[in-house]
């Protein structure tokens, strides 16, 4: 009987450690853009989930219950950071009373400290808006910005779980080696607009400007986060009609009332645009969410520049 009692007992470590070596790492990241990121590099060893929907304004999420269970069995947090998160990320954390996704441990990653922003404002208002003291955070419309982190989103998969880093280091040398041609051929694509002026109802799209040599005008909101009013809504028209502004950029989650008054009034065209990946089914994956960007603002220009 002792004989049997230990062979059960050896068999049932074995089997333990053959699941524990198995075991997916779950992820859960605060935008859709991080979850495939994740996936991409992670491969069939990771789990990766969203806290926000494709279609859904990131600044504004509820702490409900239901995403505090999701975070209390995650391996690995991973956020924007650059303040996009701070309104409701903090209580969900809390809420969640899982140790290893706490700022400072290694299951917790920031990684918008780990880009260049941009947009970081000399003297901070905490009255109205969206406070963004550390700079725009929307730095995923930027696939330089992306591809430069794919190192540090591979360096915390290998940390949690080493057994997979040769697979993790792998997949993400194919993914940066993807978006070498794309950024290329989006810049190629791109070239023709340098210079254009655009106005979005957010601040959402400074980081493509950027990229790309496009001249973002303003915005239509007040400021980040604050719905224009009339008063402004008839400065903004000034602003199109000043600067030859013919497009409009729309965010799809956004009230579209405010660009439409606009753009009757100017005979600019609004253009709706997706703001992540899985925004439209086309945008599967983060190379088909950017193509879909391009592609959409660029026939939008088309018109514009004959």
């Amino acid at each position: 009987m002792k004989h049997i009692g230990s062979t059960f007992l050896f068999l049932a470590l074995i089997l333990w450690g053959s699941s524990t070596a198995n075991a997916k790492l779950n992820v859960v990241t605060t935008t859709n853009d991080l979850a495939d990121l994740v996936r991409q590099i992670g491969g069939p060893h990771v789990k990766a989930q969203s806290i926000t929907k494709p279609r859904q304004d990131p600044h504004y999420v509820k702490a409900k219950p239901s995403l505090m269970v999701k975070l209390r069995r995650a391996d690995l947090l991973v956020s924007i950071g650059l303040d996009l998160e701070t309104g409701w990320l903090p209580s969900l954390i809390r809420g969640s009373r899982n140790p290893k996704i706490r700022p400072g441990e290694p299951g917790y990653l920031k990684v918008g400290g780990f880009i260049k922003a941009i947009g970081i404002p000399t003297a901070v208002d905490h009255s109205h808006g969206h406070v963004h003291a550390h700079g725009n955070p929307h730095f995923w419309l930027d696939p330089v910005r992306i591809q430069k982190l794919l190192s540090t989103v591979t360096k915390r998969l290998m940390k949690l779980d080493p057994a997979h880093a040769a697979e993790f280091k792998a997949r993400a040398a194919a993914l940066s080696e993807k978006l070498d041609a794309k950024i290329q051929e989006w810049t190629q694509k791109m070239a023709p607009y340098k210079g254009t002026p655009l106005v979005s109802y957010h601040d959402t799209f400074n980081y493509f400007y950027d990229r790309f040599g496009l001249v973002g005008v303003g915005t239509l909101e007040i400021k980040p986060g604050v719905p224009p009013s009339p008063k402004h809504l008839s400065r903004a028209i000034q602003m199109v009609k000043g600067n030859d502004v013919k497009v409009l950029l729309h965010e799809i989650y956004h009230d579209e009332r405010p660009s439409k008054f606009v753009a009757k009034r100017t005979g600019a065209k609004i253009v709706f645009l997706p703001t992540s990946v899985g925004g439209v089914r086309e945008a599967s994956d983060y190379i088909a969410f950017m193509d879909v960007l391009i592609n959409n603002i660029i026939a939008s220009l088309e018109p514009a520049k004959e």
